[in-house]
């Protein structure tokens, strides 16, 4: 019973090693890309990434697409245009496309629901 716990305390620090190394070595490949842009929406950088990135650039669960110079996210069967990515404070304000401009009474075609 003495033996199976330095066996399990040392088994757990080698995969926390791993896991740290492993993520560390994905942030720095991922930042050395170059930051793109689309339209009004410009230094697009880790996490985010365009669709039109290298593989190994952003994360694909931050997938950005640009349409006709607006960069787009689709996210739950909805298309929402992206007005801002703030990477100081980790936010990014989105409009809902179905809404129609200068309309604010326009109700969008989908729901998240």
């Amino acid at each position: 019973m003495g033996r199976e716990l330095p066996f399990t305390a040392g088994l757990t620090a080698l995969i926390v090693f791993v896991l740290v190394h492993k993520t560390c070595s994905t942030e720095n490949n991922t930042h050395q890309c170059a930051p793109s842009s689309c339209g009004n929406i410009q230094n697009i950088r880790y996490p985010f990434r365009l669709k039109s990135d290298p593989v190994a650039c952003g994360d694909l669960r931050y997938e950005l697409s640009c349409e006709n110079n607006r960069t787009v996210l689709y996210l739950f069967e909805g298309k929402y245009y992206v007005q801002e990515i703030n990477y100081k404070n980790y936010t990014i304000r989105l409009v809902d496309s179905g809404i129609q401009k200068d309309n604010y009474f326009s109700t969008p075609s989908y729901s998240l629901y």
